[in-house]
């Protein structure tokens, strides 16, 4: 949980309040604080990052908690939000076949749901829930390149099976 929460908020400090609030929500015990640092030497320890007080630490100790520090298209979920993005800004500018390509390209980043090896506070739950919501968006944007583009026959199988799996989203309802 520690470390997703740092991924998800890398290049921003996560403060130790937020990763005890995530790990125990409003009562956490005495030794939170303990506990914590400990969780995060032994991810530094996992992640071969062998000296936090080095600038080209991974993950540096702030006065109030911790930094990843990471590019952003080494995390796949910024790399999937990216292409995302563009994907949708393609499809705007009539360039469906490519905005399909993109779409595709980012769909494929997933293998089940966000963070589902994870168990997840208050903080991981929204971050999940953004990241579902966003995978759905560039589905929905995915199938509606594909349709432009005359690829009628290989969606009516996919949209019946997204209709169930799916049953109140009215944009997966009107494809099909």
């Amino acid at each position: 949980a520690i470390f997703a929460l740092l991924l998800l908020r890398a290049n921003q400090t996560v403060t130790t309040d937020a990763l005890m609030a995530e790990l125990w929500g409003s009562g956490p015990p005495a030794s939170a604080l303990a506990t914590v640092r400990s969780h995060v030497y032994h991810l530094r320890t996992m992640l071969g990052d062998r000296s936090p007080s080095e600038a080209n630490s991974l993950i540096v100790t702030q006065p109030t908690g911790y930094l990843l520090c990471l590019p952003d298209q080494e995390i796949d979920a910024n790399v999937f939000l990216s292409l995302a993005a563009g994907g949708q800004d393609l499809l705007a500018c009539e360039q469906v076949e490519l905005a399909a390509s993109t779409l595709r390209q980012a769909l494929a980043l997933w293998r089940g749901n966000a963070l589902a090896d994870v168990s997840c506070g208050p903080l991981l739950e929204q971050h999940a829930a953004h990241l579902e919501e966003s995978k759905i968006a560039a589905l929905e944007l995915r199938i509606k390149a594909d349709m432009r583009l005359g690829r009628y026959e290989p969606l009516v199988a996919e949209l019946a099976g997204l209709v169930a799996a799916h049953p109140f989203n009215e944009s997966l309802h009107a494809g099909y």
